[in-house]
């Protein structure tokens, strides 16, 4: 819905909804975003739970990698070391952020 800027299922009423969603009848990303994202979104609305990524799954996505790593250099301030350490484990942010409130 964030990404689409309108509602993944779309209904006349409370029943066609209920039965698009357990179709999965979801309406298309558009077209300008990536092709990665687009099938990150369809994988994530699958409607066999175990077809869906778990958070390690998107964590490693080489987009999703890449854009943590820029977020994260901007949020350290500049710490390169630190967003290169990140980009390659990203369960990493959390513990500097953790140590940076213990300080």
């Amino acid at each position: 819905e964030t990404l689409a800027l309108k509602h993944a299922f779309e209904a006349k009423d409370i029943n066609s909804l209920v039965k698009k969603i357990i179709a999965g009848q979801c309406s298309v990303l558009p077209a300008n975003y990536s092709a990665p994202v687009r099938d990150l979104v369809k994988s994530m609305l699958s409607l066999q739970p175990g077809a869906r990524p778990g958070i390690d799954r998107i964590l490693s996505l080489p987009f999703i990698r890449k854009e943590m790593a820029s977020y994260i250099q901007n949020q350290l301030a500049g710490d390169a070391s630190m967003a290169k350490l990140v980009s390659q484990d990203p369960k990493l942010f959390g513990y500097k952020q953790e140590e940076q409130s213990h300080l």
